[in-house]
């Protein structure tokens, strides 16, 4: 039985690749040492403060992976980011969240083309 995906929660930007496997999308995020995870070491490890990356298992052909170590699409290293990982994986889309500062980002990008990227920042209450 598979195992059952968590909730990313706040604070955290993360990718869905589409039809790629963990270890593609490993390589391409230049891990070390890809092992393979279930969701809640996913998730632990995107949380600890190191900057680590742990791809979660496939999700209905999308592979994620979460961090809080990525630039954010108001960075000017973001396109070129994105635009990287999507001519090594074809599809990548990124999602941010902050819930305190109401953070919210979206990026997508295909075969090594950012299409669209957007964030809207609100303010602290």
């Amino acid at each position: 039985m598979a195992e059952a995906a968590v909730g990313f929660g706040y604070k955290l930007q993360w990718l869905a690749v589409r039809g790629r496997g963990v270890a593609d999308v490993a390589a391409a995020l230049r891990l070390s040492r890809p092992a393979r995870s279930t969701w809640r070491e996913a998730m632990a490890a995107a949380y600890d403060g190191r900057g680590r990356w742990l791809p979660t298992p496939p999700l209905d052909g999308w592979t994620l992976a979460a961090s809080r170590d990525v630039p954010a699409p108001e960075d000017d290293r973001f396109a070129a980011w994105l635009a990287g990982l999507s001519r090594l994986l074809g599809e990548v889309q990124y999602f941010g969240t902050h819930r305190v500062v109401e953070y919210h980002g979206w990026g997508l990008a295909r075969d090594g083309v950012v299409e669209r990227a957007f964030a809207y920042l609100g303010r602290a209450r």
